[in-house]
């Protein structure tokens, strides 16, 4: 079942920050839930549990970071080129996943991001 990009938006930031402030055996749906704004009976009826939900997000992450650093090592013209822009790419893409950071936030600025 395809899950509305409305609450998709909602709960995938949660997953990430509430499993950097506890361990997974502290992670449970309710808490992702009630963090999200959402009931745990509509994460239920879209994941089967709190395994499916992180798997999802991590597929999504992963297919997400593929395409930007796909796109951004496209435009090179040489292999010394592709592992510069590959390796830009990746700090761009951390950079804008994690602007809470002072050295990220001036990681963006000089990478664009």
């Amino acid at each position: 079942m395809d899950v509305p990009e409305e609450i998709r938006a909602r709960l995938h930031p949660v997953v990430f920050e509430v499993l950097s402030e506890k361990p997974w055996n502290e992670v449970n749906i309710r808490l992702i839930a009630a963090r999200a704004g959402v009931s745990s009976a509509t994460i239920y009826k879209y994941y089967e549990s709190k395994e499916g939900l992180v798997l999802a997000v991590v597929r999504e992450q992963i297919i997400e970071m593929t395409q930007f650093v796909t796109a951004h090592i496209e435009k090179a013209t040489n292999y010394r080129d592709k592992w510069y822009r590959l390796f830009q790419a990746q700090l761009a893409y951390n950079c804008l996943l994690y602007k809470s950071d002072a050295a990220d936030e001036l990681l963006c600025v000089h990478l664009g991001g």
